[in-house]
């Protein structure tokens, strides 16, 4: 078989699910030190904290492990891989927009007066959502990608 050429908007979409991927496991040790670092300032809510962080540093490590086996078979030119980042990708853009509609956008911590952590977290959350979907879904459908994908 002779090898293929790959386009650049493969590259493009295998950088943005290692991107992806990185970022799901800094958010998912992020929480786990943060409660870790307070204790003192928790009280007895940290006992109740302390295995929701680990839960959701387990279930970070589970969605990165989803991103990097995608971007591995992406770069290998698995059309399953290609099947499956497409439909993440544009389930990730409705959960996006519903959400930013929600209160991630208009109610962000740009409008409120004194805003918290978790307006920032939602409008992050969010709007980095979209702007990492939307170069996916573009380049998943674009006609040169999908030839590299089909066998």
């Amino acid at each position: 078989m002779a090898s293929k050429v790959r386009p650049a908007g493969v590259k493009a979409v295998v950088g943005l699910e290692i991107i992806a991927g990185l970022i799901t496991l800094a958010l998912g040790l992020y929480q786990l030190v943060q409660v870790l670092l307070q204790p003192a300032n928790l009280g007895l809510a940290w006992l109740f904290f302390l295995p929701w962080s680990i839960m959701m540093l387990v279930v970070a490590i589970v969605f990165a492990s989803v991103f990097f086996i995608l971007a591995y078979g992406l770069w290998k030119g698995g059309n399953w891989a290609r099947k499956i980042a497409l439909v993440l990708s544009v389930l990730g853009l409705v959960f996006s927009v519903f959400f930013g509609l929600a209160g991630g956008w208009y109610s962000g911590p740009f409008l409120r007066a004194s805003p918290n952590l978790w307006d920032y977290m939602a409008f992050t959350a969010t709007s980095s959502a979209l702007i990492m979907n939307i170069p996916m879904v573009f380049f998943l459908t674009r006609k040169d990608v999908k030839e590299y994908f089909q066998r």
